[in-house]
């Protein structure tokens, strides 16, 4: 049976050795998408935007030189500026038919879950368009490491996802916004 990875990094045009380890674990379809932090890593909410389209239009090119082993999560700026998310979704969804976006799990200065109050406006959207919303984790706020081992991803991101987890069901996004998809 072949399966469809959710997970799948971009990281440059190489996908010759991509296309073999997919073969190899039988991997037909890979998504796409970012790694912590993606577009956020630009401070200037303007710079973030424009590299949340400069990684969605690569995305899009790999996407389209092989769409039946291809497909991405779009990158979206922080959801705390919301006119500039809002319009990176419209593009990505209605433009470049995006599979669905992606976000880290904390978002902001304040470091809000996708939970938060302030996201309001961006669930509405992704629900009307019953969107499928990939959350990616990122390290706890003051988390620090105690031992170089194991990898930070191992230590705390399984910790990290229950918490956005359950910050989506206590604020009642998944309730309120169930025709989107997380």
């Amino acid at each position: 049976m072949s399966k469809i990875d959710v997970h799948h990094h971009v990281y440059s045009t190489a996908y010759a050795s991509d296309r073999e380890l997919r073969q190899s674990i039988v991997v037909k379809t890979a998504i796409l998408s970012h790694t912590y932090p993606g577009p956020t890593v630009k401070k200037d909410p303007h710079e973030a935007a424009a590299l949340a389209r400069e990684l969605n239009m690569f995305s899009v090119k790999v996407r389209d030189l092989n769409p039946e082993h291809y497909g991405f999560f779009a990158s979206i700026p922080s959801p705390a500026e919301t006119e500039l998310c809002l319009a990176e979704i419209r593009y990505a969804l209605d433009e470049l038919h995006a599979d669905g976006v992606v976000f880290m799990t904390r978002l902001g200065d304040d470091n809000h879950y996708l939970g938060h109050a302030d996201f309001i406006s961006v669930w509405q959207e992704l629900n009307a368009r019953r969107a499928v919303v990939f959350t990616h984790t990122t390290s706890a706020v003051g988390f620090t490491q105690v031992n170089a081992s194991p990898p930070l991803p191992m230590m705390d991101y399984p910790h990290e996802s229950a918490r956005a987890a359950m910050d989506l069901i206590l604020s009642d996004r998944l309730r309120l916004h169930a025709s989107s998809k997380i």
